[in-house]
């Protein structure tokens, strides 16, 4: 029996937006704010669009103590119904109303400034303020909303610490991207406990806060995911998982959030379809959270960045394909801009999961510990050589210990902390490596020649112009000269 696609798109309230900052205006511009009426409402129709999402903002909806203002966001949800639209919500409920005043509040220790956000580490606090508000929220529209998106953290509600977004008319006043947002007293109070702990059991240090900054984080998104629950047993949901790269100072990690998702029967929605515009080296990122999704047992969604020209759309429906996507989540204006493309490859069956018995290595241990984006982009342009030659998945040291077991592949430049090496070796997990870039273990700097050397990747077949992905029960094909999408 086929699965069922749903089709997203979202609504930005225009009283959210800072409409002359340069993000605010790609947001107008993009008809996000437009979405709900017509004319764009009407396409979207046309289209076939199921759910279309509005925001929730603590700030908006408590502008007193207890008392609860859901105008605007009864109005917008009226306009979503009478249109044959299913209503969905995003809460944002991390984002304080200007009255609230208690809470220990996320401090940036690089420039000694507080977030408004209030800090992960008064968890019982900022958990006990969501469970509130995620069941008013339910006890009222329970019976109106068809998808939630659950709200975790930073600024745009994903599975992350603040990133620095300033498009908002909520937004903290002090933005800082580079940020590991550790400087509040509950924050060092938890920190020196983690690390004297780790000391203890011989840990370095580097290590320990990696671990515990990570921690934080994923076990923040899983209490949020328990609370949602609880008011919302039945209703279809996904878990935002945005960022290309999994810096330490963003505090994710993709294998962990869709395991999580898996457990709350939630899907686990990546935010980059066609990220880089390219279907080659956006695989990468795709990759990561579609192959957690299906060894953790989650259905799996896309959402778009914010703008897609006409070339990506090709690019990034075979995205679409390749990786069982079941939620796809695009924005009107990149609709419009390819409408015909997008259509053509509407009705795909999502039932045909893609099939692989190939791995990429995923070095998040290293490319936490030397936070430096460039370390990812070098690892990313050797996965989009080697997805000429073969399909791959990817996998990371949490999936190997949780069973995953396809070949892995280690890609040029890898380094692994040795408990993972050691890991693979009594495991006697199948790898293969490049005999003249083996991995490197991170501790010792010795060569891990574990496994198969190979010379390159031609071994895994010719680069013939066009992209394979194997699913269920065809072989799903794009030409990256013609554009054209094809089956065998």
């Amino acid at each position: 029996m086929a699965k069922k696609v749903f089709y997203h798109t979202r609504h930005i309230p225009i009283e959210h937006i800072l409409t002359e900052s340069p993000m605010g205006k790609s947001v107008v511009n993009n008809f996000l704010c437009d979405s709900i009426d017509s004319p764009c409402a009407d396409k979207l129709q046309e289209y076939g669009t199921d759910i279309i999402e509005t925001r929730l903002v603590w700030s908006e909806l408590e502008p007193e103590p207890g008392k609860y203002d859901f105008s605007r966001f009864e109005r917008d949800v009226k306009k979503i119904k009478s249109r044959g639209f299913g209503v969905g919500v995003f809460p944002w409920f991390q984002h304080p109303p200007k009255w609230y005043t208690d809470g220990i509040r996320l401090k940036c220790p690089i420039h000694n400034e507080e977030s408004t956000f209030i800090s992960l580490w008064d968890g019982n606090r900022l958990l006990e303020i969501y469970d509130r508000l995620y069941g008013e929220l339910a006890k009222r529209y329970s019976d109106v909303i068809d998808f939630v998106y659950v709200g975790i953290y930073s600024d745009y509600g994903e599975v992350c610490m603040p990133l620095g977004i300033t498009h908002y008319v909520f937004s903290p006043k002090h933005a800082c991207s580079k940020s590991f947002w550790d400087g509040d007293v509950m924050a060092e109070k938890s920190k020196r406990q983690a690390l004297a702990k780790a000391k203890n059991q011989g840990v370095s240090e580097d290590i320990a806060y990696m671990n515990w900054y990570t921690e934080s984080v994923m076990d923040f998104t899983d209490k949020v995911c328990a609370i949602f629950r609880k008011h919302f047993p039945k209703v279809r949901a996904g878990l935002p998982i945005g960022c290309a790269s999994e810096a330490l100072n963003y505090g994710q990690i993709k294998s962990l959030s869709a395991k999580i998702a898996a457990k709350y029967n939630i899907v686990a929605r990546w935010t980059g379809w066609c990220l880089t515009g390219k279907f080659e080296s956006s695989h990468i990122t795709t990759r990561r959270v579609s192959t957690a999704a299906k060894f953790y047992g989650a259905d799996f969604g896309l959402e778009t960045p914010l703008y897609l020209s006409e070339e990506n759309a090709p690019h990034a429906m075979f995205e679409v394909i390749s990786n069982n996507t079941s939620l796809i989540h695009n924005d009107p204006g990149n609709i419009f801009r390819a409408y015909d493309v997008y259509k053509a490859q509407r009705n795909y069956n999502v039932s045909t999961a893609f099939e692989c018995d190939k791995a990429v290595f995923f070095p998040l241990e290293k490319e936490m510990l030397s936070n430096d984006p460039q370390y990812f982009n070098a690892f990313r342009d050797q996965t989009t050589l080697l997805r000429r030659h073969c399909d791959f998945e990817v996998a990371d040291y949490r999936m190997l210990k949780d069973g995953y077991r396809n070949t892995i592949i280690f890609t040029a430049g890898v380094e692994m902390l040795n408990e993972t090496a050691e890991f693979i070796k009594n495991e006697k997990i199948d790898v293969v490596y490049l005999k003249d870039a083996p991995p490197t273990i991170i501790e010792t700097g010795e060569k891990f020649v574990f496994g198969t050397p190979v010379e390159d990747f031609s071994v895994f077949g010719d680069w013939k112009g066009y992209y394979q992905t194997k699913l269920k029960d065809k072989t799903a094909i794009f030409d990256a000269n013609t554009m054209e999408i094809k089956y065998k």
